[in-house]
């Protein structure tokens, strides 16, 4: 019996010994597996989470705000149907969208900006054109209100902080250019849409309010 009692506890020994061993094995397998998806995601950045905004605003014809806004509000509702352990990733992307999305360096790379320069740039050639003839040529007159049209709409519907960098740029150099043009022009079609231009600009910058304070508008 004595044998038999030392058999028996022994063998109650190993199977609890097997028991933590597996129990260890499996916390060690899942911390592996935690530690290959934390080193196998992607890190969440600025620039992502700028990129996932406007892949929004691409695709719903929202503005740069209301796309942020609907990324949030997206966001806030995955926290309730997903497990805890992508908290932090969600975590990340809402802090992210409560910050300014791109930094100065990469501002100048953004379609915004470029179609923003280019515009600016078009309209410029408009304003020197018209200084060099007496009358202006109607067959450019749907070019110019394409344009204009475009720099509202982006004025409108992009990063607040892109508007604001480009036409800040050359102390709004192109703020004055604009004005130049707007007092040269005599087409009625060109300077409303001028005009609706010169509306957006001030709400952007209050900067603008004052150059257009003190120019001859």
């Amino acid at each position: 019996k004595g044998f038999s009692r030392e058999s028996v506890r022994k063998s109650i020994e190993n199977i609890h010994e097997e028991v933590k061993s597996e129990i260890y094995d499996h916390k060690k397998s899942d911390s592996n597996i935690s530690t290959t998806i934390s080193n196998t995601s992607p890190a969440i950045t600025h620039q992502s989470v700028y990129e996932l905004v406007e892949s929004v605003r691409i695709n719903t014809q929202l503005s740069h705000e209301m796309s942020r806004i609907a990324v949030v509000t997206v966001v806030q509702g995955l926290h309730e149907l997903l497990p805890a352990s992508v908290f932090p990733y969600l975590s990340t992307i809402l802090s992210h969208t409560q910050t300014t999305l791109v930094d100065d360096v990469q501002i100048d790379q953004t379609h915004d900006a470029s179609r923003l320069k280019i515009i600016f740039n078009e309209l410029t050639s408009c304003k020197e054109d018209s200084q060099q003839r007496s009358w202006m040529l109607h067959e450019d007159e749907a070019v110019i209100k394409e344009y204009i049209t475009e720099l509202i709409s982006i004025l409108s519907n992009a990063d607040a902080s892109i508007s604001r960098h480009v036409i800040s740029s050359d102390q709004y150099h192109v703020i004055t250019t604009l004005i130049q043009y707007y007092q040269m022009e005599v087409r009625w079609s060109i300077r409303q849409l001028l005009l609706q231009a010169f509306g957006v600009l001030c709400s952007l910058d209050k900067t603008v309010i004052n150059i257009m304070l003190n120019s001859v508008l």
